[in-house]
């Protein structure tokens, strides 16, 4: 299903419910006050600044104490780990995207999207009531829809399955059942991606660039073996899982796939994955590319954030199976002025982890380190920090598990494919065993907290489990949680 990532004045949440849309936008801000990117020489332009206050219909607070007590925290099984393996990345300059020409579509028989693997660890084997479901609907707090619009697919983008001999178009960006369609809001545009293009809009719903392979992004762009990121999927171009994140910090865009240079069907290393910064804040320009190399596995469902310090990366890996997470910082202060980039990486076990990405007006306190949050064992979350050292790797840091537990609750599907559809039905998979993305942080001057949510079955349909984590960096505790799941027959997840 979509997620959205939130931008620099609006937050736009998606739920996908069957046989239902949901949307709403609220607004917000952001500051760019971050004084270590000194060296983007990036100076706020005037759509950067702060919009006049808007009422709301209540207040935005907070509970004044928990409203669920499943258990206390366990660090007792933490360790720290130190020494991560460091790769350097170099750059390349891109022309304006714009201007690049759309690369030829890769060939079909190519062409991979695979069921991702199943979390090992997340086993919620719970057969009695979810003890946290809501039982009154949300306060309507946020203003209407400003803008809607179709995305790429059948209409922009061409089709989903190419097929010449029956009379339809090859070059068409929409390939792959399910897309995996991202997308991000900036302060003037909406950028999207799906499993191998990347359209961008006026956020008055006009097209700012039609839709393009992702791989044209990457087309003049070297790999470190001597291919390209933007080749056909026979030598590493559109494999997708692409990401789109707005760094409102310095006004930029980070744009990404991954890259199997050995093929899905060998399953195993080396693999990459290519990642473009644009070099202003308008996202139809020049980007830096940057591709970043995994030796011994395939790193698969890639999730990334936005940090002071870094933007984070973490993997599943897989070597003919699943072997093991991987949570990487890349220098992003290096990356958004088109230096060498270096990237820090170190291994865990679990499965579908989520990188914190900051949301909001207020920075972290400096020296806050990157949290990587997943599913734990029977009815918990895990909590892990990453605390890098640029200037001597040696130094950086990598803590966990904090286990927090959590209200009992029936994972969606056992984490597999249930959800039901209207005719002919075919099922849709829950990913009922990770968190969804993005792991949310948001500094509100008097405390930090993280949230997250997954898909649970509750009232006999699907239905969001959230959490909000206060305290992450120093005594973390699930403050609130809940299960928005209302008892009308409806599917979320």
């Amino acid at each position: 299903m979509p997620r959205m990532q939130a931008g620099l004045r609006l937050t736009a949440a998606a739920f996908a419910i069957s046989g239902l849309a949901f949307s709403s936008v609220t607004s917000c801000s952001s500051s760019r006050d971050d004084d270590s990117l000194a060296r983007a020489d990036a100076s706020a332009p005037s759509s950067l600044a702060e919009p006049p206050a808007r009422a709301v219909t209540s207040p935005l607070t907070a509970p004044t104490k928990p409203n669920y007590n499943a258990g206390p925290v366990d660090e007792s099984h933490a360790i720290v780990q130190r020494g991560p393996t460091v790769d350097v990345a170099l750059p390349n300059k891109t022309p304006p995207f714009r201007d690049i020409p759309n690369g030829a579509p890769a060939d079909e028989e190519n062409e991979h999207e695979h069921e991702p693997g199943r979390n090992p660890l997340a086993f919620a084997v719970h057969n009695g009531p979810d003890a946290v479901v809501q039982s009154e609907r949300p306060v309507a707090t946020m203003p209407a829809t400003i803008q809607s619009f179709l995305g790429q697919g059948t209409t922009l983008g061409g089709c989903i399955f190419p097929r010449p001999d029956a009379g339809e178009p090859v070059g068409c960006t929409t390939r792959g059942v399910p897309p995996d369609t991202v997308g991000a809001v900036g302060p003037n545009h909406y950028v999207q991606a799906i499993n191998s293009g990347i359209a961008i809009w006026n956020k008055n719903g006009t097209i700012a660039q039609a839709a393009k392979f992702t791989s044209a992004l990457f087309t003049n762009h070297p790999r470190a073996d001597g291919n390209k990121c933007g080749d056909s999927p026979a030598q590493g171009g559109d494999w997708g899982d692409a990401v789109v994140l707005y760094d409102q910090l310095a006004d930029r865009w980070f744009i990404t796939q991954f890259d199997i240079g050995n093929g899905v069907n060998n399953n195993v290393g080396p693999s990459y994955q290519c990642v473009a910064i644009s070099q202003t804040g308008d996202p139809t320009g020049a980007y830096y590319t940057y591709d970043f190399k995994y030796t011994n596995a395939i790193n698969d469902y890639g999730k990334f954030s936005v940090w002071p310090d870094a933007y984070y990366a973490s993997f599943n890996m897989f070597d003919g199976g699943f072997t093991t997470a991987t949570h990487c910082a890349y220098d992003r202060v290096s990356m958004i002025n088109g230096q060498p980039a270096t990237q820090q990486c170190f291994n865990s076990s679990g499965f579908g982890f989520l990188p914190s990405n900051l949301d909001g007006p207020i920075k972290p306190p400096a020296g806050t380190p990157g949290f990587f949050l997943t599913l734990g064992g029977g009815n918990s979350l895990q909590l892990y920090k990453l605390k890098v050292d640029w200037a001597t790797p040696a130094n950086s840091s990598f803590t966990g598990p904090t286990t927090l537990p959590v209200a009992a609750y029936n994972q969606l599907c056992n984490g597999g494919m249930c959800v039901p559809q209207p005719s002919p039905g075919n099922a849709l998979g829950s990913l009922g065993d990770r968190p969804m993305f993005r792991l949310v942080y948001r500094n509100f001057g008097t405390h930090a907290a993280l949230f997250a949510n997954h898909s649970v079955k509750a009232n006999g349909a699907g239905g969001i489990r959230w959490y909000e984590i206060r305290s992450p960096n120093a005594g973390p505790v699930v403050f609130q949680q809940g299960t928005y799941a209302p008892n009308d027959g409806k599917w979320r997840w």
